[in-house]
């Protein structure tokens, strides 16, 4: 079972309260750097509630970084997250 999210959706679940996490604890964490870019990888146990409904378990997310040539920032230019069973 597969979803895609937008940015925004993603900011909306946690700034409209739906999505609450109550505790983190993250692992495994790997860095690839490039000249202008970085993937980002990290095992995430999680415990919290989506919309009410309690919400547990260990997952792996994956971002894409990129320096904007413009303001010299960092920002994510691609996500995903999978379950780990």
């Amino acid at each position: 079972m597969g979803l895609s999210f937008t940015r925004d959706d993603d900011l909306d679940a946690h700034r409209s309260g739906m999505l609450k996490i109550h505790g983190l604890d993250l692992s495994e964490l790997n860095i690839l750097p490039r000249a202008e870019c970085a993937v980002v990888s990290v095992q995430a146990r999680i415990s919290g509630s989506y919309n009410g409904v309690p919400a547990n378990g260990t997952f792996r997310f994956m971002r894409t970084w990129a320096l904007d040539a413009v303001s010299g920032q960092w920002r994510v230019i691609a996500a995903s997250s999978v379950m780990v069973v």
